[in-house]
Parts: structure tokens; C-alpha cells; sequence
């Protein structure tokens, strides 16, 4: 009887492998090195191989585009939905960072469930 629980418990512990997708904050007015690099580090840990690059202390146009363009592919290779990322105003603002995360949760339970 021994045997057998304790062979159940190494199958339920090898069959646990929940992706872990760090949320991503900007600290101070302009876009953090710290902000962009956990988004390219989430990107990496679901395997996109696209990576995105901020210039200067705005959020750019570009760097948005990348970073939809990727939860798009994501979304499609999961078969989930995400929104599209908009930053309004200087820096990032609260709604860019939101809506971020909660694109980045959705991939990380989709992945689980893989």
C-alpha cells in the first residue's frame, strides 16, 4: 500500500509544471530598462523568439507594435484571446501595464494547460 501512494505522489509531483510569468512594473517618469526586460523575459519563457526594443525615455510606437504583434501570435498558437496593448501619455501608464499583465497571465494559463 506504501508502494503504491508514494509511486501516485511521484506522478502527480512530475506531472506539475506551472509556467511562471513574472508582472511586469514601470518605476519613475520614463520607460524602465527594468519594465522592457521582464516583458522580453515573459516573451522568452513562452518560447517567442521576436524581441522587442524601446529607444529613449517614451514608450514608442514601434515597441508597442512588437509587443502586440507578439501577444497576437501567442494568441493564435494558444487558441486564446488578449487585447492589444495602447500606452496613453508620458512614460507607461497604468492601463499599458495592466492590460500587459493580464495578457501575460492569460499566456501563462494557457501554457498550463498544455
Amino acid at each position: 500500500m506504501k508502494k503504491i501512494l508514494l509511486t501516485l505522489v511521484l506522478l502527480a509531483a512530475t506531472n506539475v509544471s506551472a509556467v511562471y510569468m513574472s508582472s511586469c512594473y514601470n518605476y519613475g517618469d520614463d520607460v524602465s530598462f527594468s519594465f522592457t526586460s521582464c516583458i522580453s523575459r515573459n516573451f522568452s519563457t513562452a518560447g517567442v523568439i521576436s524581441s522587442c526594443y524601446n529607444y529613449g525615455d517614451e514608450l514608442s510606437s514601434s515597441y508597442q507594435s512588437c509587443v502586440n504583434r507578439n501577444f497576437s501570435n501567442l494568441s493564435r498558437e494558444y487558441g486564446i484571446y488578449v487585447q492589444s496593448c495602447y500606452n496613453y501619455g508620458d512614460g507607461v501608464s497604468f492601463s499599458y501595464e495592466s492590460c500587459v499583465n493580464r495578457n501575460f497571465s492569460e499566456v501563462g494559463r494557457a501554457m498550463d494547460r498544455r
